[in-house]
């Protein structure tokens, strides 16, 4: 089997776990859309969608999620300074 069609498979498997699943308290699966899985809040009529992004054998999961930390981590100190700097502005 190619990768493409496994990576296929594996994708409308996700999209069709995800139909059953309430991943936030009070939304509902609506339907599939071009962006993903769409889900309602019915009282609030919020929405949100989720993606499936099948990854290839060559994604590095350790590299992402390293990655991810220390975005997070930058993201952090740079409100930090931000939020300093704005206090010094205001004596």
């Amino acid at each position: 089997m190619s990768a493409v069609k496994r990576m296929s498979e594996i994708r409308d498997m996700a999209f069709e776990t995800g139909k059953g699943i309430e991943l936030v308290e009070g939304f509902t699966y609506v339907g599939r859309t071009s962006e993903g899985l769409l889900f309602e809040h019915p009282e609030t009529l919020e929405y949100f969608v989720v993606k499936i992004v099948v990854k290839k054998e060559s994604f590095d999961a350790t590299e992402a999620l390293e990655s991810y930390e220390e975005k997070q981590e930058l993201a952090k100190e740079k409100a930090k300074a931000k939020a300093k700097k704005v206090a010094k502005a205001g004596k």
